[in-house]
């Protein structure tokens, strides 16, 4: 189970920008809502009339401020690939939510165990179409962390799952289709905000990647 994780990867101002960027515009009908899939919500809450407890964001409309948020989103993304030489190739099937994104754990939820699919032809709700042999990086900054819980847990080879405690600013970078993750209940009164970006990279440069350490 290979990972990398690098503090302060962005400012405290671009930390606290983006989380009122989210926070502002959330509810707006100009944005692109992901959320919430029933399976995504704790297991207790499954029911048909279920509240969204998990929000997916994209920053869209024509608000200069929201041009500001997405701009600076896309910019932080462009820094991750560029940090690494990845380069930015990723397919997408179901444009533009394959842009970076920030998803909210509200109080009391979580995200179950998965797997991120790599090609709409293994889940209808794919949103990327990678060649064979290609992984689905995820590049994900914690922008808000809560007072308890919203653990990153994930999962190596033996089926052992792995704490991956995450400061707020700090970069965490592993292959989503291929390692098994999820995220523990939030707790207290404060939600669990996450930086999202997709890289698409061929699996066999994955596995050469000497900055990318092997968990203990």
């Amino acid at each position: 189970m290979k990972y990398l994780k690098i503090p302060n990867f962005i400012t405290e101002d671009e930390r606290e920008s983006i989380s009122s960027f989210f926070n502002e515009y959330k509810y707006s009908s100009n944005n692109i809502i992901l959320t919430t899939a029933l399976d995504l919500v704790k297991y207790d809450d499954l029911t048909e009339d279920v509240n969204a407890k998990i929000w997916s964001l994209i920053l869209e409309g024509d608000s200069e401020l929201q041009e500001q948020g997405r701009s600076l989103m896309i910019d932080i993304s462009k820094r991750i690939k560029d940090s690494f030489n990845f380069n930015d190739n990723i397919f997408f099937n179901r444009p533009p939510r394959g842009l970076p994104f920030l998803l909210e754990c509200q109080i009391g939820h979580g995200l179950r165990q998965h797997t991120d699919p790599v090609h709409s032809s293994d889940c209808s709700d794919a949103i990327y179409d990678l060649p064979a042999d290609w992984d689905l990086m995820r590049g994900n900054i914690l922008i808000n962390k809560p007072a308890g819980g919203g653990s990153l847990y994930l999962t190596d080879e033996q089926g052992i799952k792995h704490e991956i405690s995450l400061e707020e600013r700090e970069l965490i970078l592993f292959s989503a289709s291929m390692i098994p993750h999820e995220v523990s209940n939030v707790e207290g009164n404060k939600t669990r905000l996450m930086y999202v970006t997709s890289i698409g990279v061929e699996r066999a440069s994955i596995e050469n990647l000497n900055y990318l350490h092997q968990s203990s």
